[in-house]
């Protein structure tokens, strides 16, 4: 019966690993003609307005951007944007509102209202308090888009699409073209930032 019951053991558990991992994961990358490479895993869990989504973008140093959109129980959608620990921003939308949220203080805004240089000051100081290096990410990834002509940014890109005006023109330089590229993509790396991803999905 023992040597019945380990393999069993062994089986279930690889089956319970592909169900945590049987979300839709998706990748692509961005890379010029260098070093520069950013990678990027997206795992969806759900469909539609009430899909949970998780993007996590690796640079080739390692670093690691992750994007969390969820919807709210009593309504709402809450957009999560952090650089390698846990969540320090919060932007969540409720009809033509958004409550930003980070390091304990908020703000309530419009979104039109980012135009305002008033307005913009403050999410900017706000943001940049928790996450010091997130304005600089956003713009690097806003000159990495335009370069890339990548396909448009969804919904789940709601922080970095927000942060784009109010943040400081990128010192990044690629070297020659830049170029977007859609997986599947296969290998331990892949396997890690699917991983990361998926991990996200169930947390609240």
């Amino acid at each position: 019966m023992r040597r019945v019951a380990l393999p069993l053991l062994l089986f279930a558990g690889s089956m319970l690993g592909r169900q945590a991992l049987a979300d839709d994961v998706a990748f692509f990358r961005v890379a010029d003609e260098g070093s520069l490479t950013v990678t990027a895993a997206r795992a969806t869990r759900g469909t539609g307005t009430a899909a949970t989504v998780v993007i996590v973008l690796e640079s080739a140093r390692g670093d690691r951007l992750f994007l969390r959109r969820a919807p709210q129980d009593g309504g709402g959608t809450a957009y999560q944007i952090w650089l390698g620990g846990p969540p320090g921003v919060t932007f969540t939308r409720s009809g033509d509102a958004l409550l930003l949220e980070a390091g304990g203080r908020s703000v309530t805004v419009v979104e039109a209202e980012l135009t305002r240089p008033t307005v913009a000051c403050w999410v900017a100081t706000l943001v940049a308090n928790v996450e010091p290096k997130l304005l600089d990410v956003a713009s690097a990834l806003a000159l990495l888009k335009q370069q890339s002509g990548g396909p448009p940014l969804d919904d789940a890109f709601l922080p970095i699409r927000l942060l784009w005006p109010l943040a400081p023109p990128s010192d990044l330089k690629p070297r020659g073209a830049v170029r977007f590229q859609k997986g599947p993509f296969q290998g331990e790396a892949y396997d890690r930032l699917a991983a990361a991803a998926t991990a996200e999905l169930g947390r609240r």
